[in-house]
């Protein structure tokens, strides 16, 4: 998320900004997604898609575009309706030695009172079910209700809050938190655009490499599929030399599960020698 060209005055489309931000999205998607959160009254979003498409890195580029507060929260297993409202921190000045401040949810509904939010509940999928009905007052109503020394209720700004779930689908969400979203489903990238992307950092060799790794991990069904960062990373290490065995270096950048690579190794081992990009691969191994 470094090296954000920081958008102004939005004077560039949202497609245009992600493309010079190095994010690739389709156009029919990126101008959806402009649509919901300039103009659309309904501006919650359930970005659904396997580990490592960008949907975060989508959530803070959409953030950035349009000059707003970034307010983020990662739920883990068994995140439950206290984490999304209450915040808890270490004090001096009481007596318990905790203080209760405001979790993600009603600070970013507070905030939104005078600028611009965009709320992110990342990996959403992990919460427990009771969290969905939460959000249903949240996401109708723009309030919540907490109770510390009495019941307080926050309202929002609808205007200036864009909520963005992100999940992995780990679990289905309930019916009535689905209705009050609008779900974008973000897949992996084509390998061509892959290639070119890894097309500017590498030399051909090296990329030619890196997008037969990235495409064999998409069509051997794995469940995390190498993502960019980690064929950069990868790359790096090739093109500065080591010794380690290629299959070493997958174990350690790319393929973190064992299932994933014995999924990888069968599929690898089945499949006709490899061509993508106009054909301009190879077939050597």
């Amino acid at each position: 998320m470094q090296g954000t060209k920081v958008s102004t005055t939005q004077d560039s489309r949202l497609y245009e900004f992600l493309q010079e931000n190095g994010f690739y999205v389709d156009r029919t998607t990126a101008d959806l997604l402009e649509k919901i959160v300039t103009t659309n009254d309904k501006k919650a979003i359930l970005l659904r898609g396997p580990a490592g498409v960008g949907k975060t890195q989508l959530s803070w580029l959409v953030a950035q575009w349009l000059n707003a507060e970034y307010v983020f929260f990662q739920c883990t297993y068994g995140t439950d309706e206290d984490a999304l409202l209450y915040k808890y921190v270490p004090s001096e000045s009481t007596r318990s030695g905790i203080k209760i401040t405001l979790g993600p949810v009603p600070r970013a509904l507070k905030m939104s009172q005078r600028k611009k939010v965009v709320l992110v509940l990342d990996e959403f999928d992990k919460t427990r079910p009771s969290a969905d009905a939460l959000l249903l007052d949240v996401l109708q109503n723009t309030r919540v209700s907490l109770y510390l020394d009495d019941e307080t209720i926050i309202m929002g700004n609808p205007d200036n809050l864009i909520i963005i779930l992100t999940s992995n689908d780990m679990r289905e969400f309930s019916e009535p938190l689905l209705r009050r979203l609008i779900v974008i489903t973000l897949n992996p990238l084509p390998t061509s655009v892959v290639y070119e992307m890894l097309k500017k950092r590498f030399k051909e060799n090296t990329v030619l490499l890196l997008a037969q790794i990235y495409d064999d991990t998409i069509k051997a069904g794995l469940r995390k599929p190498a993502t960019i960062q980690e064929l950069t990373q990868l790359g790096q290490i090739l093109e500065n030399g080591s010794d380690a065995p290629l299959q070493e270096l997958l174990r350690m950048f790319i393929i973190k599960y064992d299932d994933d690579w014995v999924k990888f190794m069968q599929y690898v081992s089945s499949r006709e020698p490899y061509k993508f990009v106009n054909d301009n691969a190879n077939s050597d191994d």
